[in-house]
């Protein structure tokens, strides 16, 4: 699932890395050129200095030979250049005359010529090392200095110059990063406060979303608040219509049930009429157990608040289920039961209305003397209670549709009311167990199965 913190962070990040490379080049690039001129300048005005040095000590230019430091066998000068790497060590310089003798020179530069008589910049290799080569020509004393630095010196100065001037550009770049993960951080607060409010909302109590008093967040809150009132007015008026409906027949149903009672005594009916008049009783009883239903699943969704930790025996709450069968269920069935001695923390009544349901649609499409089977058994971190029968089962379509109130599969056996498996949908939400329709693995069937998870 993805974020709206986590995105705006990532581009920010990917713009300010992208940036910061391109800047980071093009500084490099554009220093490395500026740098390696103002060398370049550095090496010729050390050339014009020694020059102007010469010109002004006659001694240097009257055949006597002058070492600017002292002179270091080959031998010595490679262990010297080796054991050197700062700056000093990296410049030489030598003053030639024009009769190719050797007039002065560093402590670091060669015997021979640095570099052929030819004005300005070139490069040669000495002692395996590469260096950039400044000449100059003395024309009043015919005279050629050459001035040297090592390229890889140079290069070492250049890169450390360029690093020092990038490292706060990055340490700043992640400052800014920081700051902007804390101001995005403070500005989706109110989104997250949203989110949260959202998901504290609980089934059926309708709640209205507090108010942000964020500009942008004002048209989402109106809404959801104008649509949870909405939603709320219409449960509201269906639930009052389910009941109210419910309670005014029951009376009328009951007076019908007594008036066909007393018709079938106090007339002697004809085979016809006597079935007629039982067919009559079944239709009552089945209206009668439609509006107990009802008035079920109507408690059902308006009680909110159930206590969830009652301690229940499973083997006894399934013994119960089985002992308030009907007798003509408990005659016409083979009913067992099958239950480990678990105990699990939930709603005794509820879980009592689930198995009771489960039980009661199982021996309406099952067929008379089929088995019926209620059990427990441990899972890993749950608990299965189960009902199976051996009835016809059902498709993948009519599982999918079995919870949908007064749905009902032509399969079965007895007429219901289509609302059994409506109420257990609904009691097994408010235990936050799960329910579950399989196949029944020993032959036709169905396995209808709770998922209670141990607490």
């Amino acid at each position: 699932m993805s974020s709206i913190r986590s995105l705006v962070i990532k581009w920010t990040l990917l713009v300010l890395l992208i940036s910061n490379v391109l800047t980071s080049v093009l500084v490099y690039l554009h220093s490395q050129k500026q740098l390696a001129d103002l060398l370049d300048a550095e090496q010729a005005q050390l050339a014009r200095t020694i020059a102007v040095i010469i010109s002004r000590h006659t001694h240097l230019h009257n055949g006597e030979d002058v070492f600017a430091q002292e002179r270091l066998s080959p031998s010595d000068q490679i262990l010297e250049l080796s054991s050197q790497h700062n700056k000093e060590a990296s410049i030489a310089f030598q003053v030639w005359d024009n009769l190719g003798n050797l007039r002065i020179m560093s402590r670091n530069a060669p015997l021979y010529p640095l570099s052929a008589n030819n004005q300005g910049f070139t490069s040669v290799q000495y002692q395996d090392i590469d260096w950039r080569i400044f000449t100059l020509y003395m024309p009043r004393l015919d005279m050629w200095v050459h001035t040297a630095q090592r390229s890889d010196i140079r290069q070492q100065l250049i890169v450390q110059i360029v690093m020092d001037n990038l490292w706060p550009m990055w340490l700043a770049s992640m400052l800014t990063v920081l700051v902007l993960m804390g101001i995005i951080s403070l500005g989706l607060k109110p989104l997250r406060r949203l989110s949260k409010a959202l998901a504290e909302v609980k089934p059926l109590q309708f709640q209205s979303l507090p108010d942000s008093h964020i500009k942008e967040l004002q048209p989402i809150e109106n809404a959801v608040n104008s649509l949870v009132e909405q939603v709320h007015k219409n449960v509201a008026q269906e639930k009052a219509f389910s009941a109210d409906a419910a309670h005014e027949l029951r009376t009328p149903l009951a007076a019908m049930r007594v008036h066909a009672h007393n018709l079938k005594h106090d007339i002697k009916l004809s085979a016809q009429a006597e079935e007629s008049h039982h067919l009559l009783l079944s239709s009552i009883d089945r209206m009668s157990n439609t509006i107990e239903q009802l008035l079920q699943l109507n408690r059902l969704e308006q009680q909110g608040n159930y206590d969830l930790f009652e301690l229940v025996n499973l083997a006894e709450l399934l013994g119960q289920v089985i002992a308030e069968l009907p007798v003509n269920v408990l005659q016409n069935y083979d009913v067992s039961l099958q239950a480990e001695p678990v105990v699990v923390q939930s709603n005794r009544q509820l879980l009592f209305t689930v198995m009771r349901n489960l039980l009661e649609n199982a021996h309406k499409y099952s067929q008379v003397g089929s088995a019926i089977e209620l059990g427990a058994v441990m899972q890993e971190g749950a608990v299965e209670i189960y009902v199976l029968d051996q009835g016809q089962g059902m498709t993948e379509q009519q599982k999918a549709q079995a919870t949908t109130r007064f749905y009902r599969a032509n399969t079965c056996v007895q007429q219901g009311s289509g609302l059994g498996l409506a109420i257990v949908q609904r009691a097994t939400e408010i235990i936050q167990a799960k329910l579950i329709f399989s196949d029944n693995v020993n032959g036709k069937g169905l396995k209808a199965s709770v998922v209670l998870s141990l607490r």
